[in-house]
């Protein structure tokens, strides 16, 4: 039988590429996401609108990142330029940006050539990709929370902090998520979940 169709009609290799799958993109989406949005929140202003928070582009945000990338057709690339603003700042290197583009085009491949990248199957190059993704959130998380949310909420922190401990909840969510699937913790998350749902329980 065409190894095509295995994947497809084995049940289980079917299921594991669909979870791969689904995992990258929402991990890249979530990853991307924060990318764009917290140089936005590093640069730009804040000011109150008829009683809403609105964000104004500084020159400095428009200088840095959204003209830094433009093709000929006048088309900006806020990822790209948004990823360069941190190896700017030494939050990756080069390396990792190179990364990151072979990271962004296995997302554009996996949501537009889905059904040919499930019948075929994922290779190993796809799982390391995959593993650099998820470093590159844990090290852009831990940057933030350091140098900038901490910043803002120095004299709160307690003496016992350890700042290569810290992980921001997104962070923490994806890892339960990538823990439970791959890593066969299913049981132990139940557990905690149940252990903390009787413990709230308790105290209404």
């Amino acid at each position: 039988m065409n190894e095509t169709f295995k994947n497809i009609l084995n049940e289980s290799i079917l299921k594991d590429n669909l979870i791969f799958a689904s995992i990258f993109i929402a991990l890249y989406e979530s990853f991307a996401e924060s990318v764009i949005e917290k140089p936005k929140i590093w640069l730009c202003d804040d000011c109150m609108e008829e009683s809403e928070w609105v964000q104004i582009e500084s020159d400095e945000y428009k200088k840095l990142i959204k003209n830094r990338i433009v093709d000929d057709k006048g088309n900006k690339d806020i990822t790209k330029a948004s990823f360069l603003w941190f190896v700017d700042k030494y939050v990756f290197s080069a390396d990792e940006y190179t990364d990151f583009l072979a990271i962004k085009k296995k997302r554009n491949d996996i949501a537009h050539e889905l059904l040919l990248l499930i019948s075929e199957g994922f290779t190993e190059e796809d799982y390391k990709l995959f593993g650099k993704l998820i470093n590159l959130y844990r090290k852009l998380d831990k940057w933030w929370i350091i140098n900038f949310e901490i910043e803002l909420t120095c004299d709160d922190i307690p003496e016992d902090y350890d700042p290569e401990g810290v992980i921001g909840g997104q962070a923490i969510i994806y890892n339960t998520i990538i823990d439970i699937i791959y890593g066969n913790k299913g049981d132990e998350y139940k557990k905690m979940y149940e252990d903390l749902r009787k413990n709230y329980e308790d105290k209404i």
